[in-house]
């Protein structure tokens, strides 16, 4: 089962400048959020339907909507990368890696 709530988020090397701190709080909430419980943005968030998917459907579908969704709600981060680990229930835990660009 893919774990949305317990998402780890690096910086990828070579990133600006900016406000990291913000960003990296930015795409937490964007990675953490069920997608329909943000009352007047419906769209925000991430997908449930992830967490009832077999797991390699689960996991390209996930990078497909982090990609998407970070590009969408916080332009000054990019997707480098999403890999995936599991902890000691069996669930799988996304490790999404950032580049930080100067807007």
């Amino acid at each position: 089962m893919l774990n949305l709530s317990n998402v780890q988020i690096a910086i990828a090397d070579g990133s600006t400048d900016v406000d990291v701190k913000e960003v990296l709080d930015n795409v937490n909430v964007i990675l953490t959020t069920p997608e329909g419980s943000v009352p007047f943005d419906r769209s925000f968030g991430m997908s449930v339907d992830l967490l009832d998917m077999p797991m390699d459907e689960a996991k390209s579908m996930y990078v497909v909507e982090a990609v998407t969704k970070v590009r969408k709600y916080e332009p000054r981060a990019v997707v480098d990368h999403v890999d995936f680990s599991g902890n000691e229930e069996g669930k799988l835990i996304p490790r999404v890696v950032l580049r930080i660009e100067a807007e």
